[in-house]
């Protein structure tokens, strides 16, 4: 029972958070038994209203037909015809199905409790012999409840779930009238007969019990009746909410469209002062570019200066250079020398210079015993 509790949390905050006992007079129903009699519990709105036997009458049927919403139209038609008084409120539970035959347990609850349920309009009515059927837990048992007022109330609970009941006097003669006429299981357990505290109790833990697919069958469907509803609180409910729906889409709309008018106006703002910024760095970037051009034009030459030194510390003695052109990387030059293959051999010992090599024949100098040469080569490391 305590694991049905925790499966139906919603069922039992929702709903079963005030519970009214309707027999003579009106008890507020509590764990520990029933409580205010009259006074309060005439005053307590209550969500779920238990119905005393004396309240409805219960009668067990088949019909040829399986689905419950037919049955319930075929009561509705003729209820004359499944109940001695004519009635618009009942409840049908189907029991069990066998080929074309669905056996069903109704309530049938009488016009004057009809009358005392529409001024409180709670969310379930429950007969209060159904709930032996939870407290039974799918076992054949017979419930015995003193009533007080030398009444007993006589429950039997099939193992399939069939409820019937009879409320009648304390003497042992009515107990064998109610076995005999009721059809009781051979092997229903007979339990101790309850008192009215130990009663309440089964009735308060059973109803915790109760199942969101189960307790659906004895939901009030009059609590939704427009006649029900107080039509001034349901336009002021009606204008309350409309009014919040249009805050909540006013807002919506505006507040970011107000977001980012802010973030336009900052933009504007940030763009105005940094305006000069950009243009100066916009300049930095263009000069930038041009000094790295111009930087690799001048880093394609290789220095002259260098070239000089290099020349005048390798060239053999008594050389004259008479022409010296530097193109790019390719070096020109003319004059006389002692030797002419000397002055080859020393400039191909240089790493800096590459393929020097004669661009005329070598000619003798008859004043003064030299050659001239006319050579190229290339001056820079590869």
């Amino acid at each position: 029972m305590e694991a049905l509790k925790r499966n139906n949390t919603l069922l039992h905050k929702f709903f079963c958070r005030k519970i009214l006992y309707l027999a003579d007079k009106k008890n507020i129903l509590q764990a520990d038994g029933l409580g205010q009699e009259g006074g309060l519990a005439d005053t307590v709105n209550p969500s779920v209203i238990i119905l005393a036997k004396r309240h409805y009458f219960e009668t067990v049927t088949t019909f040829p037909f399986a689905a419950v919403k037919d049955i319930t139209a075929a009561v509705k038609m003729d209820v004359l015809s499944f109940c001695p008084f004519d009635t618009d409120l009942f409840f049908v539970r189907k029991i069990s199905t066998v080929a074309d035959q669905t056996k069903v347990n109704i309530w049938f609850v009488m016009p004057e409790a009809v009358a005392e349920l529409t001024k409180t309009s709670p969310w379930l009515i429950v007969p209060e012999t159904f709930l032996f059927t939870i407290a039974a837990a799918g076992k054949p048992m017979v419930y015995a409840v003193d009533c007080g007022d030398n009444k007993r109330l006589l429950t039997s609970v099939s193992r399939q779930g069939e409820v019937k009941s009879m409320q009648l006097g304390s003497g042992g003669r009515d107990d064998e009238f109610f076995r005999r006429s009721v059809g009781i299981d051979s092997d229903a357990s007979l339990q101790k007969e309850l008192d009215l505290s130990a009663y309440s109790s089964l009735l308060y833990s059973s109803l915790k019990s109760l199942s969101l697919a189960t307790g659906r069958i004895f939901f009030n469907q009059r609590v939704l009746a427009l006649s029900q509803i107080n039509k001034k609180q349901l336009l002021y409910g009606l204008a309350t909410s409309l009014a919040i729906f249009c805050c909540y889409l006013a807002l919506s709309i505006y507040l970011p469209w107000q977001k980012l008018y802010v973030l336009g106006e900052e933009d504007a703002a940030l763009t105005a002062r940094v305006a000069p910024l950009l243009v100066k760095q916009e300049d930095i970037s263009k000069y930038l570019h041009q000094q790295k051009k111009m930087a690799r034009i001048i880093n394609s030459y290789e220095p002259r200066l260098a070239l000089f030194n290099l020349l005048s510390d390798i060239l053999p003695e008594e050389t004259a250079v008479s022409q010296l052109t530097l193109s790019g990387k390719m070096v020109d030059m003319r004059g006389t020398t002692p030797s002419g293959s000397t002055l080859m051999d020393t400039l191909s010992s240089q790493k800096s210079v590459r393929n020097p090599r004669f661009t005329a024949p070598l000619r003798d100098d008859k004043k003064t015993g030299h050659e001239h040469f006319t050579l190229t080569f290339v001056y820079g490391r590869s």
